[in-house]
Protein backbone atom coordinates (compact mmCIF):
# COMPACT_ATOMS: atom_id res chain seq x y z
CA UNK A 1 0.00 0.00 0.00
CA UNK A 2 0.97 3.61 -0.67
CA UNK A 3 -0.38 6.53 1.50
CA UNK A 4 -0.29 10.47 0.40
CA UNK A 5 3.16 11.89 -0.86
CA UNK A 6 4.54 15.09 0.40
CA UNK A 7 5.23 18.33 -1.61
CA UNK A 8 8.47 20.22 -1.65
CA UNK A 9 6.55 22.49 0.49
CA UNK A 10 5.37 20.28 3.18
CA UNK A 11 8.41 18.11 3.52
CA UNK A 12 10.10 21.18 4.42
CA UNK A 13 7.11 22.36 6.95
CA UNK A 14 7.40 18.08 8.27
CA UNK A 15 11.32 18.00 8.80
CA UNK A 16 11.02 21.51 10.69
CA UNK A 17 8.56 20.01 12.92
CA UNK A 18 10.39 16.24 13.19
CA UNK A 19 13.69 18.56 13.95
CA UNK A 20 11.99 21.16 16.55
CA UNK A 21 9.69 18.67 18.05
CA UNK A 22 7.63 21.81 18.97
CA UNK A 23 6.43 24.49 16.66
CA UNK A 24 4.02 26.53 14.75
CA UNK A 25 2.78 26.27 11.59
CA UNK A 26 0.91 29.16 10.27
CA UNK A 27 0.39 28.09 6.64
CA UNK A 28 -2.55 29.41 4.54
CA UNK A 29 -5.66 27.17 4.96
CA UNK A 30 -5.36 24.39 2.01
CA UNK A 31 -2.43 24.00 2.12
CA UNK A 32 -2.28 20.48 3.60
CA UNK A 33 -0.81 21.02 7.21
CA UNK A 34 -2.22 18.12 8.58
CA UNK A 35 -0.32 15.97 5.75
CA UNK A 36 2.73 17.77 7.37
CA UNK A 37 1.99 17.12 10.56
CA UNK A 38 1.39 13.32 10.21
CA UNK A 39 4.97 13.06 7.95
CA UNK A 40 6.75 14.27 10.95
CA UNK A 41 4.66 12.64 13.70
CA UNK A 42 5.63 9.11 11.46
CA UNK A 43 9.08 9.56 11.84
CA UNK A 44 9.07 10.60 15.23
CA UNK A 45 7.49 7.89 15.99
CA UNK A 46 9.82 5.59 14.44
CA UNK A 47 12.79 7.10 16.68
CA UNK A 48 10.43 6.13 19.61
CA UNK A 49 9.71 10.14 20.62
CA UNK A 50 6.19 10.05 20.18
CA UNK A 51 3.72 7.07 19.45
CA UNK A 52 0.09 9.17 20.11
CA UNK A 53 -1.44 12.41 18.99
CA UNK A 54 -3.72 14.20 21.23
CA UNK A 55 -5.89 16.42 18.70
CA UNK A 56 -7.68 19.49 20.43
CA UNK A 57 -9.81 21.92 18.20
CA UNK A 58 -13.25 22.50 16.81
CA UNK A 59 -15.32 19.34 16.73
CA UNK A 60 -15.76 20.67 12.36
CA UNK A 61 -11.75 19.16 12.55
CA UNK A 62 -12.21 15.29 13.90
CA UNK A 63 -13.48 13.73 10.61
CA UNK A 64 -10.61 15.37 8.21
CA UNK A 65 -8.37 14.40 11.06
CA UNK A 66 -9.46 10.48 10.81
CA UNK A 67 -9.95 10.79 6.88
CA UNK A 68 -6.62 12.32 6.36
CA UNK A 69 -5.30 9.72 8.43
CA UNK A 70 -5.91 7.09 6.62
CA UNK A 71 -5.43 8.80 3.26
CA UNK A 72 -1.60 9.36 4.75
CA UNK A 73 -0.87 6.28 5.72
CA UNK A 74 -3.26 3.71 3.35
CA UNK A 75 -5.04 2.11 6.73
CA UNK A 76 -7.60 2.30 8.91
CA UNK A 77 -7.25 4.89 11.92
CA UNK A 78 -7.38 3.91 15.46
CA UNK A 79 -9.30 6.55 16.75
CA UNK A 80 -11.35 8.13 19.74
CA UNK A 81 -13.34 11.22 19.79
CA UNK A 82 -13.47 12.36 23.58
CA UNK A 83 -16.35 14.32 23.04
CA UNK A 84 -18.60 11.21 22.42
CA UNK A 85 -17.91 9.55 25.60
CA UNK A 86 -20.24 9.99 28.42
CA UNK A 87 -19.10 12.52 31.37
CA UNK A 88 -17.83 9.51 33.49
CA UNK A 89 -16.30 7.55 30.67
CA UNK A 90 -14.11 10.85 29.59
CA UNK A 91 -12.75 10.85 32.86
CA UNK A 92 -11.80 7.14 33.29
CA UNK A 93 -10.53 7.52 29.42
CA UNK A 94 -7.98 10.18 30.15
CA UNK A 95 -6.93 8.59 33.45
CA UNK A 96 -5.59 5.76 32.00
CA UNK A 97 -3.23 4.10 29.41
CA UNK A 98 -5.10 3.82 25.85
CA UNK A 99 -4.66 1.62 23.06
CA UNK A 100 -5.94 4.40 20.39
CA UNK A 101 -3.42 6.23 18.49
CA UNK A 102 -5.77 9.40 17.28
CA UNK A 103 -7.33 10.97 20.30
CA UNK A 104 -9.90 14.04 19.46
CA UNK A 105 -10.48 16.59 21.95
CA UNK A 106 -12.95 19.72 21.86
CA UNK A 107 -11.93 22.87 23.44
CA UNK A 108 -14.48 23.21 25.85
CA UNK A 109 -14.18 19.34 26.66
CA UNK A 110 -10.15 20.30 27.34
CA UNK A 111 -11.81 23.53 29.67
CA UNK A 112 -13.84 20.68 31.45
CA UNK A 113 -10.91 18.19 31.98
CA UNK A 114 -8.20 19.77 32.18
CA UNK A 115 -6.28 18.06 35.11
CA UNK A 116 -7.75 14.85 33.25
CA UNK A 117 -5.84 15.65 30.37
CA UNK A 118 -2.83 16.42 32.46
CA UNK A 119 -3.10 12.95 33.98
CA UNK A 120 -3.52 11.47 30.29
CA UNK A 121 -0.09 12.93 29.28
CA UNK A 122 1.75 12.06 32.41
CA UNK A 123 0.07 7.87 31.88
CA UNK A 124 0.52 7.99 28.16
CA UNK A 125 4.20 9.59 27.80
CA UNK A 126 4.65 10.19 24.48
CA UNK A 127 2.07 11.98 23.09
CA UNK A 128 2.38 14.52 20.28
CA UNK A 129 -0.71 17.58 21.52
CA UNK A 130 -1.51 19.36 18.09
CA UNK A 131 -3.75 22.82 18.69
CA UNK A 132 -5.79 23.10 15.62
CA UNK A 133 -7.04 26.08 14.25
CA UNK A 134 -5.01 27.44 17.32
CA UNK A 135 -6.25 31.13 16.65
CA UNK A 136 -9.31 29.82 19.23
CA UNK A 137 -6.32 29.96 22.20
CA UNK A 138 -5.12 33.46 21.32
CA UNK A 139 -7.20 35.47 23.98
CA UNK A 140 -4.84 36.33 26.60
CA UNK A 141 -7.51 38.27 28.61
CA UNK A 142 -10.57 35.88 29.83
CA UNK A 143 -11.56 33.11 28.21
CA UNK A 144 -10.86 29.30 29.94
CA UNK A 145 -9.86 27.81 26.31
CA UNK A 146 -6.72 29.34 26.23
CA UNK A 147 -5.35 29.18 29.95
CA UNK A 148 -6.69 25.16 29.83
CA UNK A 149 -4.22 25.07 26.86
CA UNK A 150 -1.29 26.51 28.24
CA UNK A 151 -1.72 24.73 31.27
CA UNK A 152 -1.51 21.02 29.56
CA UNK A 153 1.86 22.10 27.26
CA UNK A 154 4.61 21.24 29.50
CA UNK A 155 3.55 17.50 29.85
CA UNK A 156 3.35 17.06 26.57
CA UNK A 157 6.37 15.00 24.23
CA UNK A 158 6.13 17.46 21.43
CA UNK A 159 3.81 20.62 20.87
CA UNK A 160 2.19 21.67 17.96
CA UNK A 161 0.45 24.75 16.76
CA UNK A 162 -1.70 24.57 13.34
CA UNK A 163 -3.74 28.49 12.45
CA UNK A 164 -3.47 29.26 8.72
CA UNK A 165 -4.45 33.00 10.61
CA UNK A 166 -2.03 33.55 13.54
CA UNK A 167 -2.86 36.98 14.19
CA UNK A 168 -6.12 38.75 12.63
CA UNK A 169 -6.39 41.22 15.34
CA UNK A 170 -2.75 41.96 16.09
CA UNK A 171 1.04 41.12 17.06
CA UNK A 172 -1.29 40.27 20.91
CA UNK A 173 -2.93 36.95 18.80
CA UNK A 174 0.66 35.58 18.48
CA UNK A 175 1.31 35.25 22.06
CA UNK A 176 -0.40 32.61 23.56
CA UNK A 177 0.97 30.31 20.52
CA UNK A 178 4.27 30.89 21.34
CA UNK A 179 3.69 30.36 25.38
CA UNK A 180 2.44 26.99 23.93
CA UNK A 181 5.06 25.62 21.94
CA UNK A 182 7.69 26.23 24.24
CA UNK A 183 6.16 26.59 27.98
CA UNK A 184 9.42 27.52 29.56
CA UNK A 185 10.77 29.25 27.37
CA UNK A 186 10.12 33.31 26.63
CA UNK A 187 10.40 33.32 22.92
CA UNK A 188 8.07 36.50 22.71
CA UNK A 189 10.59 39.05 25.08
CA UNK A 190 7.48 41.81 25.12
CA UNK A 191 4.14 42.15 27.82
CA UNK A 192 0.90 41.74 25.64
CA UNK A 193 0.17 45.46 26.33
CA UNK A 194 3.67 46.14 24.31
CA UNK A 195 2.65 44.18 21.38
CA UNK A 196 -0.93 46.05 21.41
CA UNK A 197 0.90 49.08 21.07
CA UNK A 198 2.89 48.17 17.79
CA UNK A 199 0.04 46.36 16.40
CA UNK A 200 -1.58 49.80 16.88
CA UNK A 201 1.19 51.87 15.85
CA UNK A 202 1.22 49.67 12.60
CA UNK A 203 -2.71 50.27 11.84
CA UNK A 204 -3.46 53.94 13.07
CA UNK A 205 -0.76 55.75 11.94
CA UNK A 206 0.57 56.82 8.80
CA UNK A 207 3.86 56.18 9.12
CA UNK A 208 5.25 53.70 11.82
CA UNK A 209 7.43 55.51 14.29
CA UNK A 210 11.45 53.81 14.22
CA UNK A 211 10.67 52.84 18.11
CA UNK A 212 7.72 50.42 16.73
CA UNK A 213 9.15 49.47 13.61
CA UNK A 214 12.19 48.07 15.03
CA UNK A 215 10.67 46.25 17.54
CA UNK A 216 8.23 44.53 14.86
CA UNK A 217 11.38 43.28 13.47
CA UNK A 218 12.66 42.18 16.97
CA UNK A 219 9.87 40.40 17.40
CA UNK A 220 9.93 38.19 13.73
CA UNK A 221 13.21 38.04 14.05
CA UNK A 222 13.16 36.17 16.99
CA UNK A 223 10.41 34.01 16.26
CA UNK A 224 11.30 32.99 12.82
CA UNK A 225 12.99 29.30 13.89
CA UNK A 226 9.82 28.63 15.46
CA UNK A 227 7.54 28.52 12.48
CA UNK A 228 6.59 27.88 9.38
CA UNK A 229 4.21 29.77 6.53
CA UNK A 230 3.10 28.48 3.36
CA UNK A 231 2.19 31.33 1.68
CA UNK A 232 -1.33 31.17 -0.61
CA UNK A 233 1.03 32.14 -3.47
CA UNK A 234 3.35 28.83 -2.76
CA UNK A 235 0.38 27.11 -3.85
CA UNK A 236 0.03 28.24 -7.48
CA UNK A 237 -3.29 28.38 -7.43
CA UNK A 238 -5.18 30.43 -9.81
CA UNK A 239 -6.42 33.95 -8.43
CA UNK A 240 -10.06 34.11 -7.75
CA UNK A 241 -12.46 36.39 -8.69
CA UNK A 242 -13.87 39.14 -6.82
CA UNK A 243 -16.61 40.13 -7.97
CA UNK A 244 -17.72 43.89 -7.80
CA UNK A 245 -19.47 44.61 -4.67
CA UNK A 246 -23.16 44.73 -5.07
CA UNK A 247 -24.73 46.98 -3.19
CA UNK A 248 -28.21 46.79 -2.45
CA UNK A 249 -30.74 49.68 -1.79
CA UNK A 250 -33.00 48.85 1.69
CA UNK A 251 -36.71 48.56 1.07
CA UNK A 252 -38.68 51.46 2.10
CA UNK A 253 -39.58 49.80 5.35
CA UNK A 254 -36.37 48.27 5.65
CA UNK A 255 -34.79 51.83 5.38
CA UNK A 256 -37.24 53.07 7.78
CA UNK A 257 -36.24 50.76 10.76
CA UNK A 258 -33.13 51.15 10.04
CA UNK A 259 -32.73 55.27 10.31
CA UNK A 260 -34.99 54.77 12.92
CA UNK A 261 -33.31 52.33 15.35
CA UNK A 262 -30.02 54.25 14.04
CA UNK A 263 -31.66 57.52 15.34
CA UNK A 264 -32.12 55.85 18.70
CA UNK A 265 -28.53 54.67 19.23
CA UNK A 266 -27.11 58.26 18.15
CA UNK A 267 -29.17 60.90 18.95
CA UNK A 268 -31.24 60.29 21.89
CA UNK A 269 -28.78 58.05 24.07
CA UNK A 270 -30.07 55.05 25.79
CA UNK A 271 -30.89 56.88 28.72
CA UNK A 272 -33.70 58.17 27.29
CA UNK A 273 -35.18 55.03 25.91
CA UNK A 274 -37.91 53.89 27.17
CA UNK A 275 -37.37 49.61 28.48
CA UNK A 276 -38.46 47.83 25.71
CA UNK A 277 -36.32 50.02 23.04
CA UNK A 278 -33.60 49.83 25.50
CA UNK A 279 -33.41 45.94 25.88
CA UNK A 280 -33.89 46.10 22.16
CA UNK A 281 -31.02 47.77 21.78
CA UNK A 282 -28.45 46.31 24.67
CA UNK A 283 -26.63 45.16 21.36
CA UNK A 284 -26.13 48.40 19.34
CA UNK A 285 -24.43 47.23 16.15
CA UNK A 286 -25.63 43.21 15.92
CA UNK A 287 -29.22 44.95 16.01
CA UNK A 288 -28.12 47.53 13.26
CA UNK A 289 -26.33 44.58 11.34
CA UNK A 290 -29.50 42.29 11.63
CA UNK A 291 -31.46 45.07 9.90
CA UNK A 292 -29.02 45.51 7.40
CA UNK A 293 -29.84 42.06 6.22
CA UNK A 294 -33.63 41.37 7.66
CA UNK A 295 -35.74 43.43 9.95
CA UNK A 296 -37.25 40.27 10.33
CA UNK A 297 -34.66 39.03 13.31
CA UNK A 298 -35.83 41.67 15.40
CA UNK A 299 -38.60 39.97 16.07
CA UNK A 300 -36.37 37.31 17.53
CA UNK A 301 -35.45 39.26 20.20
CA UNK A 302 -38.70 40.96 21.01
CA UNK A 303 -40.92 37.50 21.36
CA UNK A 304 -41.94 37.32 25.01
CA UNK A 305 -41.35 41.02 26.48
CA UNK A 306 -44.85 41.78 27.38
CA UNK A 307 -44.14 45.10 29.22
CA UNK A 308 -44.56 47.00 26.09
CA UNK A 309 -47.63 48.13 24.33
CA UNK A 310 -46.13 47.42 20.70
CA UNK A 311 -49.50 48.55 19.52
CA UNK A 312 -48.98 52.38 19.85
CA UNK A 313 -45.22 52.85 18.18
CA UNK A 314 -44.69 53.38 14.62
CA UNK A 315 -41.08 51.69 14.76
CA UNK A 316 -42.35 48.18 16.81
CA UNK A 317 -45.32 48.11 14.57
CA UNK A 318 -42.73 47.91 11.69
CA UNK A 319 -40.72 45.36 12.91
CA UNK A 320 -43.60 43.33 13.56
CA UNK A 321 -45.28 43.67 10.16
CA UNK A 322 -42.59 43.59 8.23
CA UNK A 323 -42.59 40.08 6.56
CA UNK A 324 -46.26 41.51 5.44
CA UNK A 325 -44.77 43.99 3.44
CA UNK A 326 -41.55 43.37 1.74
CA UNK A 327 -39.23 40.86 0.90
CA UNK A 328 -35.29 42.13 2.24
CA UNK A 329 -33.81 42.78 -1.48
CA UNK A 330 -30.80 41.25 -0.04
CA UNK A 331 -32.62 38.14 0.14
CA UNK A 332 -33.84 38.58 -3.30
CA UNK A 333 -30.33 39.63 -5.19
CA UNK A 334 -29.31 36.66 -3.05
CA UNK A 335 -32.18 34.34 -4.69
CA UNK A 336 -31.18 35.57 -8.32
CA UNK A 337 -27.42 34.97 -8.28
CA UNK A 338 -27.92 31.32 -7.04
CA UNK A 339 -30.32 31.06 -10.88
CA UNK A 340 -27.48 32.59 -12.08
CA UNK A 341 -24.68 30.13 -10.75
CA UNK A 342 -26.68 27.04 -11.41
CA UNK A 343 -27.62 28.01 -14.77
CA UNK A 344 -23.78 27.65 -15.39
CA UNK A 345 -24.36 24.05 -14.11
CA UNK A 346 -22.62 25.09 -10.90
CA UNK A 347 -22.80 24.78 -7.23
CA UNK A 348 -22.59 27.85 -4.23
CA UNK A 349 -22.56 27.84 -0.49
CA UNK A 350 -24.07 30.84 0.67
CA UNK A 351 -22.48 32.55 3.95
CA UNK A 352 -24.30 34.50 6.57
CA UNK A 353 -23.82 35.15 10.42
CA UNK A 354 -27.13 35.41 12.12
CA UNK A 355 -28.57 31.41 12.52
CA UNK A 356 -32.67 32.62 11.85
CA UNK A 357 -31.29 34.92 8.17
CA UNK A 358 -29.58 31.18 7.41
CA UNK A 359 -33.01 29.37 7.89
CA UNK A 360 -35.29 32.08 6.20
CA UNK A 361 -32.89 31.83 3.75
CA UNK A 362 -33.71 28.29 3.45
CA UNK A 363 -37.61 29.00 3.60
CA UNK A 364 -37.45 31.26 0.73
CA UNK A 365 -35.14 30.02 -1.74
CA UNK A 366 -37.60 26.53 -1.26
CA UNK A 367 -40.19 28.92 -1.83
CA UNK A 368 -38.58 30.27 -5.31
CA UNK A 369 -37.96 26.11 -6.21
CA UNK A 370 -34.38 26.30 -5.36
CA UNK A 371 -33.54 23.27 -2.76
CA UNK A 372 -30.68 23.83 0.03
CA UNK A 373 -29.25 22.79 3.31
CA UNK A 374 -28.40 24.76 6.13
CA UNK A 375 -25.74 23.67 8.44
CA UNK A 376 -25.15 26.05 11.82
CA UNK A 377 -24.48 25.02 15.41
CA UNK A 378 -27.23 23.00 16.29
CA UNK A 379 -26.66 20.53 13.39
CA UNK A 380 -24.92 17.76 15.21
CA UNK A 381 -21.84 16.30 14.54
CA UNK A 382 -21.54 12.97 13.44
CA UNK A 383 -21.99 11.01 16.21
CA UNK A 384 -23.45 12.75 18.78
CA UNK A 385 -26.64 11.84 18.41
CA UNK A 386 -29.13 9.17 16.35
CA UNK A 387 -26.76 7.90 13.70
CA UNK A 388 -29.96 8.24 11.46
CA UNK A 389 -29.85 11.71 12.23
CA UNK A 390 -29.35 14.29 9.71
CA UNK A 391 -25.65 16.07 11.17
CA UNK A 392 -22.93 18.24 9.41
CA UNK A 393 -20.71 15.50 7.44
CA UNK A 394 -23.35 13.67 6.04
CA UNK A 395 -24.41 17.00 4.38
CA UNK A 396 -21.32 18.13 3.30
CA UNK A 397 -20.57 14.15 1.91
CA UNK A 398 -23.61 14.92 0.23
CA UNK A 399 -22.87 18.58 -1.30
CA UNK A 400 -20.32 16.80 -2.65
CA UNK A 401 -21.97 14.28 -4.35
CA UNK A 402 -22.25 15.26 -8.18
CA UNK A 403 -25.57 13.81 -8.14
CA UNK A 404 -26.97 15.46 -4.91
CA UNK A 405 -30.89 17.29 -4.44
CA UNK A 406 -29.77 20.19 -3.63
CA UNK A 407 -26.93 22.28 -5.27
CA UNK A 408 -26.91 25.51 -2.54
CA UNK A 409 -25.28 24.96 0.94
CA UNK A 410 -26.36 28.18 3.65
CA UNK A 411 -23.91 28.15 6.43
CA UNK A 412 -22.32 30.33 8.92
CA UNK A 413 -18.40 30.86 9.47
CA UNK A 414 -18.34 29.69 12.66
CA UNK A 415 -19.77 26.46 12.31
CA UNK A 416 -18.20 25.67 8.95
CA UNK A 417 -15.65 28.07 8.30
CA UNK A 418 -13.11 25.81 9.75
CA UNK A 419 -11.58 22.41 8.75
CA UNK A 420 -13.52 21.88 5.93
CA UNK A 421 -12.80 21.29 2.72
CA UNK A 422 -15.49 22.60 -0.06
CA UNK A 423 -13.19 23.09 -3.29
CA UNK A 424 -13.88 20.02 -5.11
CA UNK A 425 -17.85 20.83 -5.26
CA UNK A 426 -18.05 24.21 -5.17
CA UNK A 427 -16.02 27.42 -6.45
CA UNK A 428 -18.52 30.42 -5.87
CA UNK A 429 -19.85 31.96 -2.57
CA UNK A 430 -22.18 34.47 -1.54
CA UNK A 431 -21.75 36.26 1.26
CA UNK A 432 -25.03 37.91 2.13
CA UNK A 433 -23.90 39.28 5.67
CA UNK A 434 -20.32 39.56 7.36
CA UNK A 435 -19.57 40.48 10.52
CA UNK A 436 -16.32 42.03 12.44
CA UNK A 437 -14.42 38.58 13.22
CA UNK A 438 -11.46 38.65 10.21
CA UNK A 439 -10.66 35.07 11.11
CA UNK A 440 -14.05 33.78 10.03
CA UNK A 441 -14.03 35.83 7.01
CA UNK A 442 -10.42 34.90 5.88
CA UNK A 443 -11.24 30.86 6.78
CA UNK A 444 -14.47 31.00 5.29
CA UNK A 445 -13.01 32.41 1.77
CA UNK A 446 -10.49 29.42 2.07
CA UNK A 447 -13.24 26.44 1.89
CA UNK A 448 -13.22 26.94 -1.86
CA UNK A 449 -9.98 28.26 -2.47
CA UNK A 450 -7.47 25.78 -1.70
CA UNK A 451 -4.80 23.36 -2.31
CA UNK A 452 -6.05 20.01 -4.80
CA UNK A 453 -8.27 22.92 -6.63
CA UNK A 454 -9.38 21.03 -9.96
CA UNK A 455 -7.60 22.38 -13.10
CA UNK A 456 -9.51 25.00 -14.53
CA UNK A 457 -11.61 26.05 -12.11
CA UNK A 458 -12.53 29.68 -11.39
CA UNK A 459 -13.11 30.89 -7.65
CA UNK A 460 -15.91 33.56 -7.50
CA UNK A 461 -16.67 35.83 -4.36
CA UNK A 462 -19.91 37.59 -4.26
CA UNK A 463 -20.30 40.27 -1.72
CA UNK A 464 -23.70 41.83 -0.78
CA UNK A 465 -23.71 45.23 1.27
CA UNK A 466 -26.67 47.37 2.15
CA UNK A 467 -25.78 50.93 0.99
CA UNK A 468 -25.22 53.36 3.97
CA UNK A 469 -25.14 50.63 6.59
CA UNK A 470 -23.01 49.24 8.97
CA UNK A 471 -22.47 46.57 6.29
CA UNK A 472 -19.99 49.06 4.55
CA UNK A 473 -17.85 49.48 7.83
CA UNK A 474 -17.65 46.08 8.43
CA UNK A 475 -16.43 45.83 4.81
CA UNK A 476 -13.73 48.59 5.57
CA UNK A 477 -12.68 47.02 8.69
CA UNK A 478 -12.24 43.50 7.05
Amino acid sequence: KSGRKLDSKQALSAYHLAHSLNGCNFSVPGSGKTTTVYAAYSYLKSVGIVDKLLVIGPQSCFGPWEIEYEECFATSVNSVRANKLSSEDRINFLRSIVEEELVLLGFQSLANHVEDVKEFLKVNDKVMVVIDEAHNIKRVEGGIWAPAALSIAPYAASRVILTGTPAPNGYEDLYNLFEFIWPNKRLIDMTVRQLNRITRSSLEEEVIDSRSRRAIKSLIDSLKPFFVRVRKSDLNLPEPIIHPTIYVEMGEYQRSIYESLEDFICEKGSHNLNEAMYDLLKAQTIRLRQVATNPNLLNFALEGDSQFDFTNNEVFNLIRNYSEKEIPNKFKTAKDLVKTIQERGEKVIIWGVFVQNLLLMEEFLAKNGIKSKVIYGEVPVEGEFDDEEETRESIIRDFHDPNSSFKVLIANAATVGESISLHKACNNAIYLERDFNAANFLQSKDRIHRKGLPEGVETNYYFLESRNTLDEVISASL
